[in-house]
């Protein structure tokens, strides 16, 4: 699928590769470097070059099982590709001919990289190897040795001058791509390497593992620069600050604050010893984590601090959510009510209780025009509280299942709900009228969200597809089938 940034539209739906499975028939796809084209590949075999204004589509064939991965040169004019059948094509864009086929390797070749200068690819391979290639003649360079696992990532630094490869072998390595000798070895993650990235000045080498950290190499020392320690567990929560100047994680009860710049860890929350979920305040200055010990608490960005403890739940709170001017936070809890909790004083201003006390809450959302917090939980209704006076105004009765997610709208008085009953309704908040039933899913929606306008809804299903619903007419505009 092709998406409009600006709009969230679906612009074009891309359907050609096929497969004897349902999972994974499209392995990825990349951009060309003018954004006019769009390359996907998958397990049919195929490189499909797809057009991004029109719907023409040219198929590369040549490879004999699963293409693994893709990529244009810097001025677009070719691409590379690598594939399950242990080669390397490269292809001409402009008239799909295949230039050449890069044979040598003697297993699955993972992925591939051009240099800056477009002269040369790297491609990395479960041999335990990768190869350099000289584009314009089809000649292997230089076969990198020294790692003693699979190579699943190399890349290039920007000027070109050395080239990373990442293993899983627990290890990163640099090497020089003009004599193929290996500079240094960087040894410290505790499991495989999954992505490794250069600076934007080359002077660093990030590392992601599967040990659950990142790593920082100091290219110029060839040193460990700084090792984040936060991500100690699988990441529960994470979000972004309203600058996006840093994401906010979750993970085995730890929450970490890292600069999105430079990837470096700047903030660790270590009183948050048993959080998983975490929100940035609408100013930035301030996150809220959720525990299992039954509180909310309240940290400066700056200092790290935990500044208030939010008490009162009898089970743990399982959503928070801060209001759009950032005065208040709500949250949601097993213990089957809503706190709205002055954020200044700490002090809880109301408890909004929905139905019998026999059902977790599940969502919650905050009107972004006036004083009204939404929640649902494991019943088919959902509750309209003012905010202010902690007043219940009304319920929306309609859903003949359990209500997953609310929302409302950015510009307007309406809210949608996604339910159980494989339904999504689109409701005015100020008078309880249900607007319209989008019937479409024939399993639980899971997600919804408005299109920034609030002219479009866009839901997701367990049945592993996304619908785009136009308001104004009533209708699905498209089925965006992919998921598994």
């Amino acid at each position: 699928m092709i998406w409009d940034v600006q709009t969230g539209d679906c612009r074009r739906i891309c359907i050609g590769h096929t497969g004897s499975f349902n999972i994974f028939i499209v392995s990825g796809a990349v951009y060309s470097p003018n954004s006019n084209q769009v390359a996907s590949f998958g397990r049919d075999g195929t490189v499909r070059l797809w057009s991004v204004e029109t719907e023409t589509c040219h198929v590369l064939r040549g490879h004999s099982s699963t293409v693994t991965s893709a990529v244009y040169s810097p001025h677009g004019d070719q691409l590379v590709s690598s594939g399950e059948d242990r080669t390397v094509r490269l292809w001409d864009v402009a008239t799909r001919y295949c230039r050449h086929v890069f044979k040598g390797h003697s297993d699955r070749v993972v992925s591939v990289a051009y240099s800056p200068k477009g002269n040369q690819v790297a491609s990395a391979s479960k041999d335990h190897t990768a190869r350099l290639w000289d584009v314009e003649t089809g000649r292997c360079l230089h076969i990198l040795r020294g790692h003693i696992d699979a190579v699943g990532r190399t890349v290039y630094s920007p000027q070109g001058h050395m080239i990373a490869s990442a293993s899983s072998d627990k290890t990163v390595r640099l090497w020089d791509p003009e004599t193929g000798v290996c500079l240094q070895t960087f040894a410290g993650h505790s499991d495989w390497v999954t992505r490794i990235a250069f600076s934007p000045n080359g002077d660093q080498i990030a590392s992601s593992s599967n040990d659950k950290t990142v790593r920082l190499w100091d290219v110029r020392t060839r040193t460990s620069r700084h090792t984040p320690s936060g991500s100690n567990g699988p990441i529960r929560s994470l979000t972004c600050s309203p600058r996006g100047d840093c994401i906010a994680t979750c993970a085995q009860g730890i929450a970490h604050l890292w600069d999105t710049k430079t990837g470096v860890l700047f903030q660790t929350f270590r009183g948050a010893s048993d959080a998983f979920r975490v929100v940035c305040s609408p100013q930035g200055n301030q996150i809220a984590t959720a525990h299992v010990d039954k509180s909310v608490r309240l940290w400066n960005v700056e200092t790290g601090t935990c500044h208030r403890i939010l008490a009162g739940h009898a089970m743990s709170a399982n959503v928070i959510m801060y209001s759009p001017r950032g005065d208040q936070l709500a949250s949601g809890s097993m213990d089957y009510d809503v706190r709205l909790w002055d954020v200044r004083s700490g002090e809880c201003l109301h408890i909004l209780i929905g139905g019998p006390k026999t059902f977790n809450i599940y969502d919650i959302a905050y009107s972004p025009i006036d004083c009204q917090v939404a929640f649902c939980c494991l019943e088919p209704l959902v509750w309209i509280w003012d905010a202010q006076m902690g007043v219940c105004i009304r319920i929306l009765i309609g859903h003949s299942d359990s209500v997953h997610r609310v929302l409302y709208s950015p510009h307007s008085n309406q809210i949608a709900s996604a339910s159980y009953d494989t339904t999504v309704r689109v409701w005015d908040a100020g008078t309880g009228e249900c607007l319209y039933i989008f019937i479409g899913h024939n399993t639980l929606v899971s997600a919804i969200t408005y299109s920034p306008r609030g002219d479009q809804i866009t839901s997701g299903g367990d049945d592993g597809s996304l619908r785009v619903w136009d308001l104004e007419a009533r209708t699905c505009l498209w089925t965006l089938v992919g998921h598994s």
